[in-house]
């Protein structure tokens, strides 16, 4: 179990200490998706092995006044440091010489605790409920308990990854949920967009009129949209050529280039757009149009 841990340890790269800042300033979850899911992985053996008899359960009392304050000065370490206990010596095997620090600090920590935990015996910091395991809260074997867990973590976490990855198909078929959404997606620093379904687009009509026979065109075109959720606008692959059909010019036009500010087209929509061109060599007789997202 415990190669396992360390092979996906390194493969995750979750010990980098970027990886680790990130997740103490909430700007990346990489450690705390990796972290769940080591805790149902956990779950699931602990939970075979104590249901065969292989193992036997040995809780540590639990010290709510001591979880929290032990809690929040591993935090402060963790986000000073940019490691853990557990990632320490992975750091240490990939060449970060800092790690040896959070290393030997951690020692120094955990000898000074063992002459200071006499003292701290009689003070509020030993405050608790003694060794209580999820069994004994909810009145079953530890296996269903420890499974049930496990398959909470992992709804969790799929579900947090769902959402965060179908966020623009949410907001697309709820928009009230925007407001929500943005407000998930502010610490990850994603952002929300338009859908992009270049298939429910279409060029329904075009046109190609030369102005005053000069050197100047102008291209019209309705673009429609046949999706039931607004899209994205797209850009205009335009092809022009001469009465040979020889290529003459290509350009990629824009929505702003096509004289519309709007960055997206409401469902069932039949958009006007239109755009100026110049051809000053050949005169232009013939065009194709593509439509893509950039």
């Amino acid at each position: 179990m415990g190669i396992a841990f360390g092979f996906l340890l390194e493969k995750s790269r979750v010990f980098e200490p970027g990886i680790i800042v990130g997740q103490m300033q909430f700007r990346s979850f990489i450690m705390l998706k990796v972290f769940l899911t080591a805790v149902a992985t956990g779950a699931v053996v602990l939970a075979a092995l104590n249901g065969l008899g292989m193992v036997k359960l040995h809780p540590k009392a639990a010290l709510y006044a001591a979880d929290i304050v032990g809690g929040l000065l591993l935090g402060i370490g963790i986000a000073l440091a940019g490691a853990c206990p557990g990632t320490a010596l992975a750091q240490i095997g990939v060449g970060y010489r800092d790690a040896l620090f959070a290393l030997v600090g951690g020692l120094c920590g955990a000898l000074a605790f063992s002459y200071l935990q006499p003292s701290l015996a009689g003070t509020f910091l030993a405050a608790g409920q003694g060794k209580i395991t999820f069994d004994q809260l909810l009145g079953g074997p530890y296996w269903i308990a420890a499974l049930a867990l496990a398959a909470l973590a992992l709804t969790v976490l799929l579900a947090a990854q769902l959402l965060v990855a179908q966020r623009d198909v949410v907001v697309a078929q709820w928009p009230g949920s925007r407001s929500l959404m943005q407000s998930l997606c502010a610490p990850l620093g994603c952002r929300i967009e338009p859908l992009r379904r270049i298939e429910q687009l279409a060029v329904d009509s075009s046109g190609l009129t030369r102005i005053d026979d000069g050197p100047v065109y102008r291209l019209v075109l309705v673009l429609r949209n046949r999706s039931d959720t607004p899209l994205l606008m797209p850009s205009i692959d335009l092809s022009l050529t001469d009465a040979a059909g020889v290529l003459v010019a290509r350009r990629m036009l824009s929505a702003v280039d096509l004289g519309t500010a709007r960055n997206t087209i409401a469902a069932g929509q039949e958009l006007p757009l239109q755009a100026l061109l110049m051809s000053s060599e050949r005169a232009l007789t013939g065009y194709t149009i593509e439509i893509f997202y950039p």
